[in-house]
């Protein structure tokens, strides 16, 4: 599968989070490399924790890269329970980056580290460890 991670430079609709281009060209080689070394690119259908369980995981990620402002992945979907179920209700659910970074006052991310890639359901409200962060910036 091929699919838009995120767009840059304009406002996530589920967080209101900005990524810019500059701040993600970084993540997205740091993150091609890990996949590159083999060092690990699964997801799961959770973004309410950084870590992935092995038995949560839904995808491998398989490449990701900047097509214009666009932060695109390439991924394949797993053998296991949760890669079942992604299999078989993808058009259910949207992928959401999950990482760490610092959040400017304008709600532009800075120093970001993509961890993983995260699919939920297309009725998403932002998960506990997003919705604690955005109350903590406020």
């Amino acid at each position: 599968m091929k699919l838009k991670l995120l767009e840059c430079d304009i406002p996530l609709a589920h967080t209101g989070r900005i990524y810019p281009k500059s701040v993600m060209e970084q993540a997205v080689n740091a993150y091609r490399e890990r996949i590159k070394n083999g060092e690990g690119a699964l997801g799961d259908l959770r973004d309410d924790q950084l870590e992935l369980s092995l038995e949560d995981a839904s995808h491998k990620v398989t490449d990701i890269y900047l097509d214009g402002n666009d932060v695109m992945v390439e991924l394949d979907a797993l053998d296991t329970p949760a890669g079942q179920i992604l299999q078989t209700s993808i058009g259910s659910f949207e992928i959401t980056p999950v990482g760490v970074g610092t959040l400017s006052s304008d709600n532009q991310v800075e120093n970001y580290e993509l961890s993983k890639t995260s699919f939920h359901p297309k009725t998403y409200r932002p998960s506990r460890l997003q919705a604690r962060k955005i109350q903590d910036d406020l």
